[in-house]
């Protein structure tokens, strides 16, 4: 049974995924910057989609990984960046390590600071890495140790492959959030190799198996019709 601490501990950190998505998306430049607006958390400034189809997309597959953190079988959220052929250029990776959100012997709030720390540090990730091509889109996966209490109508499974750029990758931690007996999480950026001849090559605008809105589809001020909901979930090599 989930009691009212771990529902708010699951809470607190979908807040988080959710701020570092949007903030991550905007940095990266993947839509218009008119389409995001700023609000305050942890005391700082954050970014918020007002695009009803991108926040529709990433509110849902944020939602349906609740029973994986309850469960803690969610090892990673990936912020996936993509070419028009679909091939991984680049990603931001929450890689968690243990999440025990049923523990009552912490303090929650001190994860603020940590929290607060890698959406600083998320909101010059663009800076870090090479430009994406025109047209590039996003996607929201998730790799899990179980595919219990997940939504098939929000999820399909995938191979782990579809989660691992090409080598060699040029990786850069961006913080960690840890709290010790609730938890563990790293935030890394990586790019590959096929990034540079995307850009030579001029990708333009792709569409994916569980698409969020393309950037065509979220330049425009009217809202759109949402897109279908998704991610991919991969199972991890590691799972039972």
């Amino acid at each position: 049974m989930v009691d009212d601490v771990a529902n708010a501990a699951v809470d607190a950190l979908i807040e988080f995924l959710e701020a570092a998505t949007y903030t991550v998306l905007r940095s990266r430049n993947v839509y218009s910057p008119q389409l995001f607006e700023n609000k305050r958390l942890y005391s700082v400034t954050v970014s918020q989609c007002r695009h009803p189809g991108v926040r529709s997309y990433v509110g849902t597959v944020l939602r349906s990984i609740k029973p994986l953190l309850v469960k803690d079988t969610l090892q990673e959220l990936v912020v996936a960046f993509n070419n028009q052929q679909g091939l991984l250029l680049s990603k931001v990776s929450f890689i968690i390590q243990g999440f025990n959100c049923f523990t009552k012997a912490v303090d929650w709030s001190k994860l603020e600071s940590s929290f607060r720390s890698a959406l600083l540090r998320l909101h010059f990730s663009d800076n870090l890495l090479r430009p994406l091509p025109p047209g590039s889109t996003f996607e929201l996966l998730v790799v899990a140790s179980s595919t219990a209490g997940v939504d098939p109508k929000v999820f399909a499974e995938e191979d782990i492959q579809s989660v691992t750029l090409h080598q060699p990758t040029n990786g850069l931690p961006l913080g960690s959030c840890n709290l010790p007996g609730a938890l563990s999480m790293q935030v890394v950026l990586e790019e590959g190799p096929d990034t540079a001849a995307a850009l030579q090559q001029g990708a333009n605008t792709l569409s994916t198996s569980n698409p969020a809105p393309p950037p065509a589809a979220a330049a425009a001020e009217a809202p759109a019709q949402p897109a279908a909901a998704g991610g991919a979930l991969q199972e991890s090599a590691c799972s039972p």
